[in-house]
């Protein structure tokens, strides 16, 4: 009778092996295949960001192209201030429409222009602040920009606005890290010049062709724009 029921707890021990093994393969296999299916909605969700970046882009890209157009048929003629709101309105709207897109910036740049042409000059600092904070630093498009703000700063009729420009003009100008300090230097010395400070505006424009050359395939176009004015300078 003994070994009866010591035959009958042994299967049952072995099927209780069975059971426990075969629950634990299949506990793996469900966290296996959880992972794989995770490593699978990863890849799936990095390829769907790509093309949805493809796709964001493209279309910012074709509104882009759309309010380009609309901005170079403005100066096919003398074109009106409410010609030019249009079109500071459009590039605006663009903003609005694709502000996650890379040209996010660029819309609020010639938004900005728009804006000027329109003679507010204030709106247009407003909205180049703006595209400045989505330019990175690195890139080489922030220093034409952020000398566009200076030169504007300079157009305005405020003191306290102009001396801000020329600071900050100033500082580029002479900023030997600064990829595109020709581009400063030259109209650096140009608002001297229309200032009637010969004197200065020479000192920059000398500076400028000292530093940077004017032919080859380095040649900086500023600095040969500045080798003319100085050849006609008295």
């Amino acid at each position: 009778m003994m070994h009866r029921v010591s035959e009958v707890t042994s299967m049952m021990w072995q099927e209780v092996q069975q059971f426990v093994a075969s629950h634990r393969f299949y506990r793996i296999i469900r966290y296996v295949s959880v992972g794989v299916i995770a490593l699978i909605a990863l890849w799936l969700g990095s390829v769907g960001f790509r093309w949805y970046t493809v796709r964001r882009d493209m279309a910012a890209q074709y509104t882009f192209a759309q309010a380009m157009e609309q901005y170079a048929k403005m100066h096919d003629a003398t074109a009106s201030e409410e010609q030019w709101a249009e079109v500071a309105a459009a590039f605006k709207l663009g903003y609005e429409q694709h502000r996650s897109s890379a040209y996010a910036p660029y819309f609020l740049s010639f938004q900005a222009q728009a804006l000027l042409n329109q003679g507010k000059h204030q709106e247009a600092i407003t909205v180049l602040d703006n595209a400045l904070t989505l330019i990175p630093t690195t890139s080489p498009l922030f220093t034409p920009y952020a000398v566009k703000k200076a030169l504007i700063l300079l157009d305005s009729n405020d003191q306290a606005a102009q001396e801000k420009g020329l600071t900050s003009l100033t500082e580029y100008a002479h900023d030997v890290k600064n990829k595109q300090r020709d581009e400063a230097l030259y109209y650096l010395g140009l608002y001297y010049a229309q200032k009637g400070d010969v004197a200065q505006a020479r000192a920059q424009w000398s500076l400028l062709v000292q530093v940077f050359p004017t032919q080859g395939e380095t040649g900086s176009v500023y600095a040969e724009l500045a080798q003319a004015r100085l050849d006609h300078m008295v």
